[in-house]
């Protein structure tokens, strides 16, 4: 059960259950191992990585100037899956960092099946606690590191090989026996009988249920055969519409752009029945977007937010309009309801590379977070338009410095 949402049950599905990082791939678990410490990612620093890979690098490279005479310490990134797996086999000692997605990555799992000691850097970052010891025992499965003790656990590991090789057969042990695909799918298909017997499968069945509020209904079935859906989309959102009292330009500028990109664009003409705004989207998905606003009688904050995110995707972005509008976010405090649209940035690469995806995830984690807690998702909302609006600034003043 979640705090969040106590109406619905949430399944802890392993990740990896859909790659092949659980199989055991070592060919020969006693073959000499010649690299020592094996580092195979860059020092690259994101939201998402945090600065646990840049550390993770500085560390092997301050004890690589120091012992590089005693031990063989290899650093290599970018290279064929044939030669990582290669270069795995090799390792008695293998380093990590995760990012913020969980307290595990394939690369942990590959190391363990590759028979390398698996070294994972302590992390934390904002979204939750990690919790890597929920799945492996420090010590005797894995060992985690920082800058305080880095060199010393690996000296002491280099120095033991016997504790090299208690380690990773222990480690080893766990993945086949608590983690291998039989056992996690068996688990997981357990739980689903478990859970059709004491409720309403609501959410197992081969969809996922229509939600109450028509927004949620028109994006419910935006998801879903999309092809075969539009007229429904379009119907729900202008009944959406009438229901909120709001022009229908209103409601169709956060998403109107993007179904005409993935639906079939002349039965969305069609269905409108609109030569004026056929016509505009026609001549330019730009054109087709201001002429959308301008049929909103009297623009709010939302509108005029949804307006500029929608032009900045299409590379039109005004930084005096993105600050101006910051302005007013920054220090008014917006009505969101349920039905409230904001146009989503699914593909930040379209905003000149200045909307971190790791960030608009990490926002949209928070807004699920909330749950219920009508304060906080407001506050995400309104942190998230601010962001949105910061970036895309951003973005105006390296195009005019350029």
């Amino acid at each position: 059960m979640s705090d969040a949402h106590p109406e619905k049950t949430f399944m802890d599905i392993p990740f990896g259950l859909n790659w092949g990082s659980f199989h055991n791939f070592v060919k020969d678990p006693k073959k000499e191992r010649d690299i020592d410490v094996l580092l195979t990612f860059s020092e690259s620093e994101t939201t998402s990585t945090g600065p646990f890979r840049r550390i993770t690098c500085e560390l092997f490279n301050a004890l690589q100037e120091k012992y590089g005479h005693k031990y063989n310490f290899v650093h290599k990134y970018g290279i064929p899956r044939s030669e990582y797996l290669e270069l795995m086999q090799r390792a008695k000692i293998s380093l990590n960092a995760v990012v913020q997605h969980g307290p595990y990555n394939y690369r942990a799992i590959e190391s363990i099946n590759s028979g390398a000691v698996l070294f994972q850097i302590r992390t934390q970052h904002s979204v939750e606690p990690q919790q890597p010891e929920l799945f492996f025992e420090e010590g005797k499965e894995i060992e985690f590191f920082d800058e305080t003790d880095f060199e010393s656990k690996i000296l002491n590991y280099l120095e033991n090989p016997e504790l090299i090789e208690q380690v990773r057969e222990n480690a080893h042990h766990r993945i086949q026996s608590d983690y291998s695909y039989t056992r996690q799918y068996s688990t997981l298909v357990q739980q689903f009988i478990e859970l059709s017997q004491t409720q309403i499968p609501t959410t197992l069945n081969n969809r996922p249920s229509p939600a109450k509020s028509r927004m949620h209904r028109a994006l419910y079935l935006f998801h879903i055969d999309a092809d075969f859906k539009f007229s429904h989309i379009i119907t729900e959102l202008t009944t959406l519409a009438e229901e909120l009292k709001r022009p229908l330009a209103s409601i169709l500028l956060p998403v109107l752009p993007r179904l005409l990109k993935t639906l079939d664009a002349e039965a969305v003409y069609n269905f409108l029945q609109d030569d004026k705004i056929t016509k505009a989207f026609k001549s330019s998905m730009l054109k087709g977007i201001e002429y959308t606003y301008s049929q909103i009688p009297q623009p709010d904050d939302i509108d005029d937010w949804n307006y500029l995110m929608a032009k900045a995707a299409q590379g039109d972005i005004d930084k005096n309009e993105a600050t101006l509008l910051l302005e007013r976010v920054r220090n008014t405090s917006l009505i969101f309801d349920e039905k409230t649209m904001l146009f989503s940035a699914h593909n930040p690469e379209t905003f000149n590379g200045n909307l971190d995806h790791a960030e608009v995830q990490l926002k949209n984690y928070n807004f699920l977070l909330a749950g219920g807690n009508k304060t906080k998702r407001h506050e995400t909302l309104q942190e998230y338009m601010a962001y949105c609006l910061e970036a895309i600034g951003a973005a105006s003043m390296v195009e005019k410095a350029a």
